[in-house]
């Protein structure tokens, strides 16, 4: 059974692809069908038109911000998920979910 991670927001792009953001929540880290994912997981989008798409994720984790300490808050960021982009047809679109295929 997928597992829904979350609805991206927006999208940003890195030197490595195009970050989806929000990420996952901090909450459904732990859950038994998240632990495992790291670089090369793939993971299913599903995009607002009803199509879906698939991609592996390039790089994983928290983005912490210049400044900020590493404290407790660190622990309630999201995981930020970057998946590769060659062309501007590869980017979501806001409202596409983020599956982990089971």
């Amino acid at each position: 059974m997928s597992t829904f991670l979350y609805t991206i927001t927006n999208c940003e792009r890195s030197d490595r692809g195009v970050v989806l953001l929000p990420g996952i929540p901090s909450g459904l880290v732990n859950h038994p069908e998240v632990k495992g994912v790291k670089q090369g997981t793939m993971i299913e989008l599903r995009l607002p038109d009803g199509t879906n798409r698939r991609a592996a994720i390039v790089n994983y984790g928290v983005r912490v911000p210049v400044g900020m300490s590493l404290s407790k808050n660190i622990l309630e960021m999201p995981f930020q998920i970057t998946v590769p982009q060659s062309t501007e047809n590869e980017i979501p679109p806001i409202g596409t979910e983020v599956w982990l295929p089971s």
